[in-house]
C-alpha cells in the first residue's frame, strides 16, 4: 500500500490504474487497508473528480465502516467531493449528515469540520442539506465532547448565513433561552459574530440579548458583553439608542453591562461615538444621564488623550457664522465639564472659552460663555490660578526652545573654534556627538511634553515643537556642511604650513647629519694618546659632541611635538619620522661608543699637570650629561606616548559608565589617575637623580644652562600630560555626576537633596549648585522646590521594584507566583511583602504558606520568584452549582523596604483573580 500511495499521483496512467485496483481494496477484511485506500482516493480525487462516479456507493458504505479510523477517512474524503459539488452527487449530502450522528467522538468532530469546509458564506448548499445540518447540529450543542460542541457552535454560525432572517430568529431565539448556560453562552458568540452582517435582521434578538446582562451566570454576562462590543464595532450610535429604554437603574446587572458595552465600543471608536455619548447629557431621562456620565469618565481614565484630542476637535468645530451652534457646543462643553468633575478638562475648557470670550460678539453666546466658566468655578474655585499657572509654564516651554536655539549656535562656534586651533578631527567629532546630543534631547523633550499634562492646555505647542524641532535640526545640518567646508579649506592650508615645517625640520637633520660626520672625521684623537699637547684638540671634539647632543635633544623633542599636535596628520609625518629615527639611533650608538673609550681615557690617565683635571672633569659632566639627555627623551617619548594612547587608556571607565557601574567606574578613575601619576613620579625622580650627580661635580654656568634647557623641555611635556588628566578627572567625573542623577531620576520622583549628596558625598550646597547648571542646560528635566529634586511631568512615585502574578488553581491548591525585579543598579534591602487574600478565600491555615516574607538584601538587576501557597477547604454544600461560584475577587500585596537612600518606603498593589 504504500508503493501504491507513492506512485498513485505520478501520471494519469497509474491513477487510473489506481482507480480500478481500490475498487476492490475498498472491502478488504483488513481496516487498514480500507482507510490506506481511502487516503489514496482523496489524494486522487484533486485531480481526477469525475473518475469517481463508479466508486462512490463504495465510499458512502465506508461512512457506516466497522471501523472508527476508517469512518473518519471516509468523512474527510466525502467532505472534500461535497466541498467540490453539491450537483455531482445530490443526495451524498443525506448520507454525509447520518456522520453526525456517529458513536465516535472523533469522527463527529472530523465531520463537522468538512461542513465548515464546505458551508462557507460563498457557498449556495440546497436547502434540504440546511434543514438536515440545522436538526444535527442543534442535537450536538448539547455533546458530551467539548470539542463537537465548540465545533457545532461555529457550523451554527455558518448556517445563519443561508437562513432568511424571520427563521435566525426562530433558530437562535429559544436557544438563548436555554437552561443550560452553555448553550447560551455559544448562542451569544454566535449573535456577536453574525450581528454586524445581519444587524436590522436579528434585531429582535437583542431584546432577549440585552437580558443576559443580568443573567447569574458571570461568564455570561461577560459573553454578552464581548458579544455587543462586536456588533457595535460598526452599529454603534444604533446600539446607543437600541440601549435607552433598558436603562432604569445604573446599578443593577444590565445597566452595568450597557455602560461597560458603551465604554468598550467608544474607546475602539471615538471619533464617532464620543461626540454621541457626550450629546447625550442633555438628555432628560436622569437614569441615562447618570449612566453616560459614568462611561465618560472610565473613558477618560483609559484614554485621556484621545477623551480631550475629541473634545479639541468638538471646540475647533465652532461655526463663526452660526450662534447657535456655538451656544449649543459651548452649553455642552459647560455641562461635560460640570458632570465630570475633571479638572483637566475643567482647566482646558476655561482656558479656551475665556479664549473665544475675547472675539466673540454674540450676546446669547457670551451669556452662555458666562454660565458655563460659572459651572466650572463652582466645581473648582482656583481655575484662574490653574490657568495662571499653564501660562508660566507656556513661558517656561518657549524658553526652553530659545535655549535649543542657543545650543545650535554654541555648537557652530566651538566647531569653528577647534577648525581656527587646526583641530579638524576634534571639531568633526565634536559635531557628531553635540549633534546627537541636542537631537536626543530633543526627542526627550518631545517625550515628556507628550506624556505631560501641559500639552492638553495649550495645543498649539505640539505644532510650535514640530517646527522649531525641525528648524534646529536644519540649522544643525547646516552648520554641519558649513562646518565640512571649512575644515576641508583648513586642511589644505595647513598642510601647506606642515610641509614647511617638515622641510625646516628636514634641514635641522642634515645640519646633525652634516655635524654627525665632521665629528667621525675627529675621531682619531682617540686613537691616539691624549697627553698634554693633545688637550685643546679633546676639548674640541667634546665641544662639537656637546653641539650634536644639544642640536639631538631639540630635534627630538621639536619632532614629537610635531607628532603630537598634528596626529591626524600622521600620514604625512612618517618618512621624516622614519628618517629621524635612523640618524638618532646611528648618533646615539656612536656616542655611546665615543663615551665609552673616554670612560677608559679616565680610569688610565693620572693627573700630571692641572690641564688634564679640568679634562676629566669635562669627560665626566658629558658622560653624565648624556645620560640624562637619554633619560629625559626616554621620560618625554613614554608621556607622549601616553597622551597619544589617552583615549584608549579611559575607554574601559567609559564603557563602566555606559552599563551604569557607576561605583566601579569611579574606582577604575582612581586607578587609572594613581598609575599614570606613579608613571610620571617615577620619570621625574630618576631625572632627579641623575641631575644631582651632575650638579655635584660643579659644572660652569653655560653647561648649568644647557641642562636646564633639557628639564624644561621634560616639565614641558609633564605638565602637558597633568593637564590632561585633570582635564579628563573633571570632565569624566561631570559625565558620572550627570548619568548618576538620571539613573536616580529614572526609578525616585522626588528626590531628596540631603539624602542625594550624602549618597554622593556632597554637601547640599555643592549638589543644588551642580544640579542647577544640570537643569539650566537641560541635561535632566526637573525642578528644585524645598530640598527635593522633582520631575513635575512625572509621577510622583518611586519604581524600584517591578512585580508581575500568576495564579494557578491545581485540585484544592491555590499556587500565587510572583516574580519581582529590580530593574535598578542599586541594591534595595529590608524588603517585607505581606500576602493579602480576599475574605471570600477559605483556606487552611496549617497546609499553607505563611503570608509574610522578608528579604534581606536585594541586589541589582536581579529577579526572584516568590510562591505563596494555599491549601483551599473544599466546598461541602453538593447543591451549590461550582459554576455560579466564580467570582472576580480582589488581592492585596502590602509592600515594605529600604531604599538606596536608606529611606523606609511602603506602597500597596492591588490585583484582580478569579476564584
Amino acid at each position: 500500500m504504500g508503493i501504491l500511495n507513492n506512485i498513485s499521483d505520478k501520471s494519469d496512467h497509474t491513477a487510473l490504474l489506481t482507480l480500478e485496483k481500490i475498487n476492490t481494496l475498498l472491502d478488504h477484511s483488513e481496516y487498514w487497508i480500507r482507510q490506506e485506500s481511502l487516503q489514496i482516493l482523496k489524494k486522487l480525487y484533486l485531480i481526477h473528480p469525475k473518475d469517481f462516479d463508479v466508486l462512490i456507493e463504495k465510499i458512502e458504505a465506508r461512512l457506516f465502516d466497522s471501523d472508527k479510523n476508517v469512518r473518519e477517512s471516509a468523512v474527510l474524503l466525502v467532505g472534500s467531493i461535497l466541498k467540490n459539488s453539491f450537483i455531482q452527487y445530490p443526495e451524498l449530502y443525506f448520507t454525509f449528515s447520518r456522520t453526525l450522528e456517529d458513536d465516535s467522538w472523533t469522527v463527529r468532530a472530523r465531520a463537522l469540520e468538512m461542513v465548515l469546509s464546505f458551508l462557507t458564506p460563498e457557498s449556495d448548499p440546497p436547502n434540504e442539506m440546511i434543514d438536515i445540518l440545522k436538526e444535527n447540529v442543534i442535537i450536538l450543542l448539547r455533546d458530551p465532547d467539548e470539542e463537537v460542541r465548540g465545533l457545532s457552535a461555529e457550523v451554527l454560525k455558518a448556517l445563519c448565513f443561508h437562513l432568511d432572517s424571520f427563521k435566525i430568529h426562530a433558530l437562535l431565539s429559544p436557544l438563548l433561552e436555554d437552561v443550560d448556560w452553555m448553550i447560551r453562552e455559544k448562542i451569544i458568540w454566535i449573535i456577536g459574530e453574525i450581528g454586524d452582517y445581519f444587524f436590522d435582521e436579528i434585531y429582535k434578538l437583542f431584546q432577549n440579548l440585552v437580558l443576559m446582562f443580568s443573567d447569574e451566570i458571570m461568564i455570561i454576562q461577560t459573553k454578552t458583553i464581548d458579544s455587543f462590543v462586536k456588533i457595535g464595532m460598526n452599529h454603534g450610535p444604533a446600539l446607543l439608542e437600541f440601549f435607552k429604554p433598558f436603562i432604569n437603574d445604573f446599578s443593577d446587572d444590565i445597566g452595568q453591562g450597557i455602560s461597560e458595552t458603551l465604554i468598550y465600543i467608544t474607546l475602539q471608536n471615538m471619533k464617532e461615538m464620543l461626540p454621541i455619548m457626550i450629546g447625550q447629557l442633555v438628555v432628560p431621562k436622569i437614569p441615562i444621564r447618570n449612566l453616560i456620565t459614568n462611561c465618560l469618565l472610565k473613558i477618560y481614565m483609559e484614554k485621556p488623550d484621545g477623551f480631550e484630542e475629541e473634545i479639541f476637535i468638538i471646540f475647533q468645530s465652532l461655526d463663526p457664522d452660526d450662534w447657535r451652534q456655538r451656544k449649543k457646543i459651548i452649553s455642552l462643553l459647560g455641562d461635560l465639564s460640570y458632570v465630570l468633575h475633571i479638572k483637566s478638562i475643567c482647566v482646558w475648557t476655561a482656558i479656551n472659552l475665556k479664549n473665544w470670550q475675547q472675539n466673540e460678539e454674540d450676546l446669547d453666546v457670551l451669556d452662555e460663555i458666562e454660565s458655563s466658566l460659572q459651572k466650572i468655578n463652582n466645581i473648582f474655585n482656583d481655575i484662574d490660578k490653574e490657568i495662571e499657572e499653564i501660562a508660566l509654564k507656556s513661558k517656561k516651554f518657549y524658553s526652553n526652545l530659545d535655549l535649543f536655539q542657543k545650543q545650535t549656535q554654541n555648537l557652530r562656534k566651538k566647531a569653528e573654534s577647534y577648525v581656527n586651533q587646526k583641530k579638524f578631527i576634534q571639531s568633526e567629532i565634536f559635531l557628531e556627538e553635540e549633534g546627537n546630543r541636542i537631537a536626543e534631547k530633543l526627542d526627550e523633550f518631545e517625550k515628556i511634553l507628550h506624556e505631560s499634562e501641559f500639552k492638553r492646555f495649550n495645543v498649539e505647542v505640539i505644532q510650535d515643537f514640530i517646527d522649531i524641532k525641525e528648524e534646529i535640526l536644519e540649522n544643525i545640518s547646516d552648520v554641519n556642511s558649513s562646518i565640512y567646508n571649512l575644515i576641508c579649506d583648513g586642511r589644505a592650508d595647513y598642510i601647506k604650513e606642515l610641509d614647511i615645517l617638515l622641510s625646516e625640520l628636514k634641514d635641522r637633520i642634515d645640519v646633525v647629519k652634516t655635524e654627525y660626520e665632521s665629528i667621525k672625521k675627529m675621531e682619531v684623537l682617540l686613537e691616539e694618546k691624549m697627553d698634554d699637547e693633545d688637550i685643546k684638540r679633546t676639548e674640541e671634539f667634546l665641544n662639537n659632541i656637546s653641539s650634536i647632543r644639544e642640536k639631538l635633544f631639540k630635534l627630538e623633542f621639536d619632532i614629537g611635538q610635531t607628532w603630537l599636535n598634528n596626529l591626524e596628520f600622521k600620514e604625512f609625518l612618517k618618512e621624516i619620522t622614519v628618517t629621524w629615527i635612523d640618524i638618532k639611533i646611528e648618533i646615539q650608538q656612536y656616542l655611546a661608543n665615543v663615551f665609552h673609550k673616554f670612560s677608559v681615557f679616565q680610569e688610565t690617565t693620572k693627573e700630571v699637570s692641572h690641564e688634564i683635571s679640568p679634562l676629566k672633569k669635562k669627560i665626566t659632566y658629558e658622560f653624565l650629561s648624556t645620560n640624562l639627555q637619554n633619560i629625559i627623551i626616554q621620560a618625554i617619548s613614554s608621556q607622549r606616548d601616553v597622551l597619544e594612547r589617552f583615549d584608549k587608556i579611559s575607554e574601559p571607565i567609559k564603557k563602566e559608565i555606559q552599563v551604569r557601574r557607576f561605583k566601579e567606574a569611579r574606582n577604575l578613575i582612581q586607578l587609572t589617575i594613581n598609575n599614570l601619576y606613579s608613571s610620571i613620579e617615577d620619570n621625574n625622580r630618576e631625572i632627579n637623580r641623575n641631575y644631582e650627580n651632575i650638579d655635584k661635580i660643579n659644572i660652569p654656568i653655560t653647561s648649568a644652562n644647557e641642562i636646564r634647557k633639557y628639564l624644561n623641555n621634560w616639565t614641558q611635556v609633564k605638565d602637558n600630560l597633568l593637564e590632561k588628566i585633570f582635564s579628563f578627572k573633571n570632565e569624566i567625573d561631570k559625565t558620572i555626576f550627570t548619568e548618576e542623577i538620571k539613573e536616580y531620576l529614572k526609578y525616585i520622583n522626588p528626590i531628596s537633596i540631603e539624602h542625594l549628596g550624602k549618597i554622593l558625598s556632597l554637601t547640599t550646597k555643592e549638589l543644588k549648585e551642580k544640579l542647577i547648571i544640570l537643569i539650566q542646560n537641560q541635561t535632566i528635566i526637573a525642578e528644585i522646590e524645598d530640598d527635593l529634586l522633582i520631575q513635575p511631568q512625572k509621577p510622583m512615585e518611586e519604581r524600584l521594584l517591578s512585580f508581575f502574578r500568576k495564579v494557578e488553581i491545581i485540585g484544592t491548591k491555590l499556587i500565587f507566583s510572583l516574580r519581582v525585579y529590580n530593574p535598578t543598579k542599586f541594591f534595595i534591602s529590608d524588603i517585607g511583602m505581606i500576602f493579602i487574600h480576599p475574605e471570600f478565600l477559605q483556606y487552611q491555615k496549617e497546609n499553607s504558606d505563611p503570608t509574610e516574607i522578608f528579604i534581606r538584601e536585594f541586589e541589582p538587576e536581579a529577579i526572584r520568584v516568590i510562591k505563596w501557597v494555599f491549601r483551599i477547604s473544599k466546598i461541602k454544600d453538593k447543591n451549590i452549582d461550582l459554576q455560579k461560584r466564580y467570582e472576580l475577587q480582589k488581592f492585596l500585596l502590602n509592600v515594605t523596604y529600604t531604599n538606596p537612600f536608606g529611606e523606609i518606603k511602603s506602597f500597596s498593589k492591588q490585583g484582580e483573580i478569579i476564584l
